[in-house]
């Protein structure tokens, strides 16, 4: 799956540009970015842009605390695991996006033989 660099889940231009981070190295699976839209915004063109992609499974999603200022979710596919964190800025009109990619191979390269 690729998130969009700019435009909104329908292509035009619009509030839902982003500012990606440099690609993660393999090592960490991390990736993050800037989008200038809410939370809540992101989080329905995350979960949409994840059902487009297809051959994944929503796990979990939901508040992390009881004010709604933080979003994550958990999404697995064939031989992978993206944990997703939202949080909202100050202002409320954008919000920054982690996105843990976990893959299986990762996995057994750490467990002893």
């Amino acid at each position: 799956m690729s998130l969009k660099d700019e435009g909104d889940k329908d292509g035009g231009s619009s509030r839902h540009v982003t500012r990606r981070s440099p690609s993660p190295s393999k090592k960490d699976g991390v990736r993050g970015y800037t989008s200038k839209a809410s939370l809540q915004d992101t989080a329905t063109r995350l979960l949409e842009e994840y059902a487009r992609a297809g051959k994944c499974v929503l796990v979990r999603a939901g508040y992390l605390d009881l004010l709604g200022n933080n979003w994550s979710c958990t999404v697995v596919g064939d031989g992978w695991v993206d944990t997703v964190v939202v949080r909202g800025t100050r202002d409320s009109r954008e919000s920054e996006v982690k996105v843990v990619r976990m893959d299986a191979k990762e996995w057994e390269e750490g467990v002893p033989r």
